[in-house]
């Protein structure tokens, strides 16, 4: 399994470990919701966590270079996991141990707390680097859980941050 779950005194843990880096491809989705269906179920606070390599990497790029009818279907599983924790039910905190890019980013603007290692890590929103347009619900969540002075930075020039940097920007 992509994802593993253990809980105990009520908090949930769910870590990301395709062996990569956490790539949101329809496998790695279908783990994450079913390991928050079965936290939910158990009316369990959340942490979600990566493996040594990364948080997440955001979407499979393998799927994203294919192009065609699942690009948008990938992209649109991976926002409703993000809409998701926000709405969850219980506290959603990201420990965030490694990088995360691109929709692994997006996935820290969407949850409760957000921690990370100050080993090296590195927050990105590559889209527009990569000549994508951010989701409009990306851009309402910057303006909500990023700092004004960091928006242009993270959102327009793609600009990757370290974890001090991750921190005043609002990612962590």
């Amino acid at each position: 399994s992509f994802v593993s779950y253990e809980l105990s005194e009520g908090v949930a843990t769910i870590a990301l470990n395709d062996g990569k880096v956490n790539a949101l491809g329809f496998t790695m989705q279908d783990a994450i919701n079913a390991a928050l269906d079965k936290a939910e179920a158990d009316e369990a606070v959340v942490v979600l966590t990566g493996n040594a390599k990364a948080f997440s990497a955001g979407f499979d790029l393998a799927v994203v270079k294919a192009g065609g009818q699942y690009v948008p279907k990938m992209m649109d599983g991976g926002c409703k996991i993000g809409q998701r924790l926000l709405a969850f039910p219980r506290p959603v905190v990201l420990a965030v141990n490694n990088h995360a890019m691109a929709m692994g980013a997006i996935l820290l603007m969407c949850a409760d707390l957000r921690i990370g290692s100050d080993a090296g890590i590195k927050v990105q929103l590559n889209e527009t680097a990569l000549g994508m347009v951010l989701p409009q619900f990306v851009i309402a969540l910057a303006h909500n859980r990023l700092n004004t002075s960091w928006r242009s930075r993270a959102l327009v020039q793609a600009e990757g941050l370290d974890a001090q940097k991750a921190v005043a920007a609002g990612f962590l």
